[in-house]
């Protein structure tokens, strides 16, 4: 009975391992709205999901980020998605660092360029220092600029809120594994006390 509860331990110990690794995952949000727009009459959101691989309360930059899903449309230029291939590139630049509740996102900078150079989305300048939130695409049209009144705006319009992470499928195992063991333990003292009651 020790031997099999030992093996059972180590099961559950090895199926706890991946869960203590897991990043913090975001929601995604941007949009035009308040700002000025050039050329003017368009607007433009961005949505979408990530993942940083650091704890609340740490600064991180493109690097530490393991998982990236966004989808910018622009009613004037169309539709853009930018995945972990696009932020791998050298000239994408997102930083910031997680709130101390690990529930938001402070960004310092935020830029994302596809893979080849073509689509952007983002900070016209580091830091959003212009107050202009600039998109362009891979076509002759001239790019899309929204400019922030005041300036401090643009860098504020970008939000990433913790998103509600699922039970991972370890901890059902887990459960599932505890519930067997139970059942065991119960059979194996009915089969002791019939035996007993026979002898």
């Amino acid at each position: 009975m020790f031997k099999r509860f030992t093996i059972t331990a180590a099961v559950v110990l090895a199926l706890m391992a991946p869960v203590a690794h897991a990043g913090l995952i975001f929601n995604f949000n941007w949009s035009s709205a308040g700002s000025s727009a050039d050329p003017s009459g368009s607007s433009a959101t961005a949505t979408g999901t990530f993942t940083v691989d650091k704890a609340a309360g740490e600064e991180f930059r493109e690097e530490d980020i393991s998982a990236i899903d966004i989808t910018v449309q622009d009613t004037g230029l169309g539709t853009f998605d930018y995945g972990l291939v696009d932020l791998a590139g050298l000239s994408s630049i997102v930083r910031g660092a997680i709130t101390a509740d690990g529930k938001s996102i402070t960004f310092t900078t935020f830029s994302l360029v596809d893979e080849n150079a073509l689509d952007a989305f983002g900070c016209q300048f580091a830091g959003c220092n212009n107050g202009v939130v600039r998109i362009t695409n891979n076509t002759s049209r001239a790019p899309q600029d929204y400019t922030f009144n005041p300036k401090e705006e643009a860098l504020r319009s970008f939000v990433a809120s913790a998103a509600a992470v699922p039970l991972p499928a370890s901890l059902a195992l887990i459960g599932l594994g505890l519930v067997g063991i139970s059942f065991s333990r119960k059979r194996l003292s009915q089969a002791t006390s019939v035996q007993n009651a026979v002898l």
